[in-house]
């Protein structure tokens, strides 16, 4: 029941004759039109009643079979299965499908146009692992309309895909289950949100409607809610319905860092659909890695999803409100304003850009919230980093810290924290108004948990996953730093190299720093603490400020975390002002000692060491000095008819970036260097003297 794309709608209609072999639809050889404005039509030199064999749609005949197997199908002697290759080598994906029977999907991903699942189970699952919440999965992709009076059952990593423009009938009176594992630690928070809504498709629901215990993925069973804060500390995990004490059921909207503006839910209490939640887990104080399995049951949330908005200087808890991954950065870009941000899509910018993810990995079992162990991991269009830490010498010195960082996309039921807040000192004129959350299909795709790179729920990482087949790329130039401070609090920061970025703030790329822990490093922009920022270049005479937060005097240490992409040629230095020292972080950690405070100018990330921030002062070389640059040979040729003593030649690209270095130049009148072959562009050489520098751009094809 979809109108036909561009505008046609069925009152215009002209003629609707069906051609089926029933007698009831025929009248002395004349079938009736059933448009609004109807004209019968008469059969000519058709006298004879025809077997309907036209797949309009498909529909299946038997339980038990998969949906590739031909036999699954009403006519199967005729009939290869829906979504099969067709003449042209392609999968037919418009396939219009009705199933009343228990298929199970096969080593297949499924796509079809419609699906109407009247009766019978739809298992979407790889046969080729176990039929449970560790299986790799499959998906079904929908790209136009589900009625779904049926089951559909995700089983593992499984999920639901639909299109931009896909709907989920209204009157469905089936429903979709999924599964998600969290902690079983009952000290220990999960974010969480619904891909499932209790009524219809985004209707949203409560936690007691949606969530079932999933301990055998094949038998969802209820769960046993109760207020008291110890309800599934002490009991008999083994037997009996599992336990969620409701006393940790919490969602948050409102005032930015305001504790008061968790609001306590229980639950009985009412989410929309893209709300986030908290929940603590079922079995004490077990291991941080074991995991609870969790089924989400309900019709499938399909966007648009407009329930959920947020105002101006406020943080909201929300997260994935469908079945299937979400793509972090496509959900970024279509919440800022295209006149803003380069690719955004919308007219305004509804959130700051930065997704924060709570990772609770402390296995300190307690519920007392200043001994909680966790940070919060965070990704914006600039990257991801992990969580710091919390440990504390005074309360746990377990040596727990975050490793987990965000993945491209964000998983089934992962929920995370966006927030509104912008210092207007570096908004040059920006604002962010908020407004309600776009969530759209367009941000759906399949992928999986099994490779953390691409997506990760804040959880223990489930230890049987398979390795996954999807690859993703990010070719910028990226800088992870790790701070260890005196007290054991540990922090990971990242800048990345994007020319759609300023040295000042950048919306969607620079995200601030939310936590609040006594000992911290940070970016400097323009006096404001970013945990992640992104530059136009990592230039030479790039400077990237830092700071720290001492509470404790003793011992500290700055050093690469991770680089990705950087050339191996290429140093990072860090600048201590007070020591007037500069240190190769490639070489290893720099370990000081500060006294307590806040101190904003000490640090700094440069890319040139002491001796070329000398040559770099030095003045331009005025003399016959020159070189040019042979494109057959690939050689540089210096030309020095004054005999000047040249120390160094260096060849930079137009970015800045050092390309190669040369040393030992003999002091002759000419001198030939052969250049190693690189992308066709336009480079520049420095020959460096005791008197000056001579800078000249070359093309190399």
């Amino acid at each position: 029941p979809m109108n036909v794309p561009g505008g046609l709608s069925f009152s215009n209609l002209a003629g609707y004759y069906q051609l089926l072999a029933d007698p009831v639809l025929l009248t002395d050889g004349t079938t009736d039109d059933l448009a609004n404005s109807s004209i019968p039509g008469r059969l000519v030199n058709m006298e004879t009643l025809q077997e309907n064999t036209a797949p309009l749609p498909y529909t299946s005949r038997v339980d038990g079979q998969t949906w590739g197997t031909d036999n699954t199908w009403t006519h199967f002697d005729v009939w290869d299965a829906p979504n099969s290759t067709g003449i042209n080598g392609n999968p037919i994906n418009w396939n219009i499908v009705r199933t009343s029977h228990d298929i199970d999907s096969g080593n297949k991903d499924i796509t079809v146009l419609g699906l109407k699942s009247e009766v019978g189970t739809l298992d979407i699952f790889n046969p080729s692992g176990p039929h449970n919440e560790t299986n790799s999965g499959q998906y079904i992709r929908v790209s136009h309309y589900l009625k779904l009076d049926g089951i559909i059952d995700l089983t593992g990593e499984s999920q639901l895909v639909q299109d931009i423009g896909s709907i989920v009938d209204a009157g469905s009176s089936g429903y979709l289950e999924r599964d998600q594992q969290g902690t079983a630690n009952s000290y220990n928070y999960n974010y969480w949100s619904f891909p499932v809504s209790a009524g219809a498709s985004n209707s949203g629901g409560s936690i007691k409607a949606i969530l079932k215990d999933g301990t055998d993925s094949n038998n969802a069973q209820d769960i046993s809610f109760a207020y008291d804060h110890t309800y599934a500390d002490n009991y008999n995990y083994a037997t009996g319905p599992k336990r969620i004490s409701s006393y940790w059921l919490f969602k948050f909207f409102g005032t930015a860092n305001i504790y008061a503006e968790w609001h306590w839910i229980g639950e009985n209490g009412q989410l929309n659909a893209g709300d986030g939640f908290t929940m603590k887990g079922t079995s004490g104080a077990v291991s941080l890695s074991t995991p609870q399995n969790y089924i989400f049951r309900g019709l499938p949330n399909n966007g648009p999803v407009s329930g959920v908005s947020i105002g101006a200087n406020q943080n909201r808890l929300i997260g994935n409100p469908y079945p299937s991954a979400l793509d972090a950065k496509q959900f970024i870009l279509d919440n800022l304003d295209k006149n803003v941000v380069p690719n955004a899509t919308n007219t305004k910018n509804i959130f700051n850009g930065a997704l924060y993810f709570w990772d609770h990995f402390g296995d300190e079992n307690t519920h007392i919230l200043r001994e909680y162990i966790g940070g919060y991991a965070t990704i914006n269009l600039s990257g991801a980093v992990q969580s710091a830490s919390s440990v504390d010498e005074r309360i746990n010195n377990d040596g727990s810290v975050g490793t987990k960082k965000p993945g491209l996309f964000v998983p089934v039921g992962q929920g995370f924290f966006i927030n509104t807040v912008l210092d207007p000192a570096i908004a040059n004129g920006i604002t962010i108004s908020g407004g309600t959350i776009n969530y759209n299909n367009g941000q759906r795709a399949f992928v999986t948990e099994i490779d953390p790179k691409d997506s990760q729920f804040l959880k223990p990482i489930y230890p049987t996953k398979e390795k996954n087949k999807i690859t993703t790329k990010d070719t910028r130039y990226k800088i992870r730093l790790n701070f260890l401070s005196p007290l054991g609090y540990q922090r990971q920061v990242l800048v990345t190299a994007d020319a759609n970025t300023t040295n000042g703030f950048d919306l969607g790329y620079d995200a601030l720093l939310i936590d609040d822990i006594p000992e911290d490093m940070y970016w400097l922009i323009q006096d404001n603490e970013f945990v992640i920022q992104a530059v136009p270049n990592f230039n030479i005479d790039q400077v990237l400020p830092l700071g720290i937060k001492i509470k404790k005097e003793g011992e500290f240490s700055i050093e690469i975390g991770e680089l990705e992409n950087y050339p191996d040629s290429q140093s990072v230095f860090l600048k201590d002002k007070l020591s007037d020292s500069i240190h190769d972080l490639r070489t290893g950690a720099y370990l000081a000692t500060s006294n307590p405070g806040i101190f904003k100018d000490r640090f700094e990330i440069i890319f040139r060491d002491k001796e070329n921030i000398e040559d770099a002062d030095k003045p331009s070389l005025i003399t016959n000095l020159d070189f040019g640059y042979n494109h057959n040979t690939r050689e540089l040729k210096i030309n020095n008819p004054d005999l000047i003593d040249i120390s160094e030649v260096l060849l930079f690209d137009l970015g800045g970036r050092l390309i190669q270095d040369f040393k030992n130049i003999p002091n002759q009148k000419q001198h030939t260097i052969t250049i190693k072959p690189m992308h066709s562009s336009i480079y520049i050489v420095k020959l460096v003297t005791e008197n000056g520098n001579k800078d000249k751009k070359f093309v190399m094809e």
